[in-house]
């Protein structure tokens, strides 16, 4: 909500015109307001970008394919100039009349936490819609390359190369609305496409940044193509090859994967699966799986996928189908610090921002019956096929997409990153306590709170050397609803309501059923509830909550895998804020680079993650980016000669391999020279020599003040 009013206020994304606006001005707001060149008489808000395609928010307006990413640092820097505007205006929206128990949700520090970020949100946005769109134009390509070496296509891909036209041309901005899709979302307009994306408010829509893109036969009459976005979190369980998606009054299959055209150079984790204690852990490239029970998987990030027509919805089908999964999890080792809670002889924690993986390793049956870990998923087409499918019809499939396609598909997973406010009980004795304390703690909570039993998701956590499990209840939305905080004020009528609801089934079930804790959303975790259980153990630990002391926030002190990582120390913060002022702002902190084949040293070397990462040109095979390091030269870091020895041998191969790499030693961020001399390498990686000039010439960035 809060970019909602700043955006607003700075409402166009494109090269900037400002001026006071002198129209009538809107209630409680007023000040400066941010034209657009293009619609320079529509006004302050309704010149907004009204087609995706204005200043070619995709890409470079001069290139048919966008090739040039567009920048947002235009907005980062009027953001930077006029904060203190901003924060006045939101506050007065946001601060009269808020309940006074959530005045911390609308202190202004919180309000200027997310005015800043909102350039960056908005980047990642666009930088989503633009991945699409080079999918679609590589799909487009590959298929006619097909059609000219067979003549024509098979129905299937000619039906996938016209879904792949529709949608650059959605995202182009150029496709017209027909009469019947009055009613509904314009996924042409800026406004509808952030909402729907979770940037805006998306008034009602469900949103998320995974969509499935259902297409309806032609003659199924009355019906249309549509999109359905879920949050990677939920498409994790639900777009999954063999799982049944039920919309509009159809039934769907996940069928083809929009996977990136280079998704080889971006991170496919290795992880260690015990499907004996449910747990997953990233296991080292080259390393054998331990434990009882475990393997090793490859799993790919949650994306966008097409949807296969099956059926129309029968009015017989009394019970809809939803294939159990294996989603497990685990914590990365992050989070904004809470709260050390004392429950009767038990231990909670309250935590803000913590950050976890999820991993969806397989369909249950498919794991319980035929030890079969993944999905069978080709890594050329993104075609998929049902793991719950006949070993014959799996054969066919892979013995078929290796002629085709030149490379036999693989049985993988998919994972998903998200940072959530977390609710834990730690050191559970089994599943069945974990999962039966918490779902009754969260209907309990839905009977008290003003919440749907679903704006919280639990999630147990296995451990692979050890029987022990955490219970997590924790908060999907971005940012928070804040309804764990009033689980916590209200923690005594929650438990009461909790203990009411599984003490008094009106089926007087031995464990759990439709009328106690069983819903359709938790079906995969049926046999894990009992009511009986969870009564007995809260009636002993009771409704009281006591606050044992704060828990500092926890940053990686090394290394990480994290997609979205931000800075982690001074240095990397000083370093970011520099880029930022010299107009850099595509840069990507602390994302790991994946070897195609490990570097063999004392021990084998998988990865690396630079500080700073440039994507490159990704029409450009030989352009694989810009990474920068930044060194610090104690002798326990890159002073060390066994660990520079390392570095050096990683860089070496990063530069044979058509990357760019620039080394910063922590003492030259000090050092206007050292820096100029750095920034202005980085401008000619990345724009030319005219930009590497700009850079030279107009220091002002070293100060902290936006380069013009």
């Amino acid at each position: 909500m809060y970019c909602w009013l700043v955006a607003r206020e700075f409402s166009c994304y494109v090269p900037f015109v400002e001026r006071r606006h002198r129209d009538t001005p809107r209630p409680g707001i007023s000040g400066p307001s941010i034209l657009c060149p293009a619609h320079p008489k529509a006004g302050p808000v309704a010149c907004t970008i009204s087609k995706l395609s204005c200043y070619h928010a995709l890409g470079d307006q001069r290139s048919q394919e966008g090739t040039a990413p567009f920048s947002i640092a235009p907005l980062g820097d009027v953001i930077t100039q006029r904060l203190d505007d901003l924060l006045g205006y939101v506050s007065d929206v946001f601060q009269q009349g808020w309940p006074e128990a959530d005045s911390d949700v609308t202190d202004v520090a919180v309000l200027r936490r997310h005015t800043v970020v909102m350039a960056d949100e908005l980047s990642k946005v666009l930088d989503r819609l633009r991945r699409r769109l080079k999918w679609a134009y590589s799909e487009m390509r590959r298929l006619e390359l097909v059609r000219r070496d067979q003549g024509t296509l098979d129905p299937e891909d000619d039906a996938h190369f016209r879904r792949c036209d529709r949608m650059i041309k959605k995202l182009k901005g150029v496709q017209t609305r027909k009469r019947r899709e009055a009613e509904g979302v314009d996924d042409i307009n800026t406004y509808s496409v952030l909402a729907a994306e979770g940037f805006l408010p998306g008034y009602g829509l469900d949103n998320g940044s995974v969509v499935a893109m259902a297409e309806v036969p032609f003659w199924q009459l009355g019906s249309m193509d549509f999109d359905l976005p879920r949050p990677a979190s939920l498409a994790l369980r639900e777009y999954v090859p063999g799982n049944l998606i039920y919309a509009n009054g159809h039934r769907f299959v996940a069928r083809r994967f929009h996977r990136d055209p280079d998704e080889e150079r971006y991170e496919m984790p290795l992880f260690e699966v015990n499907t004996d204690r449910e747990a997953v852990a990233e296991a080292n490239v080259g390393g054998a799986a331990g434990g009882l029970g475990a393997t090793t998987l490859r799993a790919i990030s949650v994306c966008d996928v097409d949807l296969a027509h099956q059926s129309q919805i029968s009015d017989e089908e009394e019970t809809r189908f939803q294939m159990p999964v294996a989603v497990y999890g685990r914590e990365k080792g992050r989070h904004s610090g809470g709260f050390d809670l004392t429950w009767g002889e038990r231990r909670l924690t309250l935590r803000r921002g913590v950050h976890l993986r999820l991993v969806n390793v397989g369909s249950g049956p498919a794991i319980d019956e035929r030890q079969l870990l993944g999905y069978p998923i080709c890594a050329v087409c993104g075609q998929s096929v049902s793991p719950l499918s006949s070993e014959r019809q799996i054969k066919s499939f892979l013995d078929g997409h290796q002629e085709r396609c030149g490379r036999r598909p693989d049985m993988l997973g998919f994972f998903a990153d998200v940072v959530a406010d977390c609710l834990s009980l730690p050191s559970c004795a089994d599943r069945t306590e974990a999962y039966s304390l918490l779902e009754t703690l969260r209907m309990g909570a839905a009977h008290v709170l003003d919440m749907h039993l679903e704006d919280l998701q639990i999630l147990v956590i296995g451990h692979v050397d050890r029987d022990e499990v955490d219970a997590l209840l924790w908060d999907p939305m971005p940012g928070g609803l804040g309804l764990l905080e009033q689980i916590r004020g209200s923690f005594a009528k929650v438990v009461e309501a909790a203990v009411q609801l599984a003490d008094e089934c009106s089926s007087a079930c031995e464990h759990s059923c439709i009328n106690c804790l069983q819903t359709f959303r938790n079906s995969f975790y049926h046999r894990y509830l009992d009511r009986r259980l969870a009564v007995e153990r809260l009636r002993a630990w009771g409704g009281e909550l006591r606050v044992a002391h704060e828990i500092p926030a926890l940053q990686p002190v090394g290394d990480t895998h994290e997609l979205d990582a931000q800075p982690v120390n001074d240095g990397e913060t000083r370093l970011k804020h520099l880029l930022q002022a010299a107009g850099f702002m595509s840069g990507e902190f602390q994302q790991q680079i994946r070897f195609s084949e490990p570097i063999v040293m004392d021990h084998l070397i998988g990865s690396t993650t630079p500080d700073v990462y440039f994507r490159g040109d990704e029409e450009d095979v030989e352009d694989k980016g810009v990474c920068i390091y930044l060194d610090g030269m104690s002798s326990s870091l890159h002073g060390d000669p066994r660990i520079a020895a390392r570095d050096r041998e990683i860089r070496t191969w990063l530069r044979n391999n058509g990357y760019q790499v620039i080394e910063i030693t922590y003492v030259e961020l000090d050092d206007r020279d050292a820096m100029i001399r750095h920034f202005r390498k980085l401008a000619k990686y990345l724009s030319g020599k005219d930009l590497a000039r700009e850079v030279s010439e107009n220091s002002t960035w070293f100060n902290g003040r936006p380069r013009k």
